[in-house]
């Protein structure tokens, strides 16, 4: 009698014990795991490496950008919905410092974008 197989759905290698993660539904072998695929930061689900959503610096799986982060409509840098500060219907990262500093710089200058003077707070 032939015992019960695990095969890995990404490359169709035959797993040995619980040696295997899920991933969308799929069974995958701990091989395929650490070669393509990643951890969201945000709530640590694993994700294909094609599949990440966020930037050079955060891996975010689809839920999680799409719930919880944004873009600069100038730059397009990656930004946190509560980090984000918004002006006019931009949103801009900002530290509370910065925002204060910046709102009354637009306030007093009459500058309306935020990337047109960002570049100053991340220096």
């Amino acid at each position: 009698m032939e015992e019960n197989k695990i095969i890995c759905s990404h490359c169709g290698a035959v797993i040995d014990d619980d040696d295997y993660e899920e991933v969308n539904g799929q069974v995958v072998c701990s091989d395929c795991i650490s070669r393509y695929t990643t951890i969201c930061e945000r709530c640590g689900a694993i994700i294909w490496d094609s599949d990440v959503f966020g930037d050079d610096y955060t891996n975010l799986c689809s839920h999680c950008y799409h719930n919880y982060y944004s873009r600069c409509a100038e730059c397009d840098a990656l930004i946190r919905n509560d980090d984000a500060y918004e002006y006019e219907g931009e949103l801009c990262l900002l530290s509370e410092t910065q925002k204060t500093f910046l709102h009354r710089y637009i306030l007093n200058s009459g500058v309306s974008t935020f990337c047109s003077v960002i570049e100053n707070f991340h220096t």
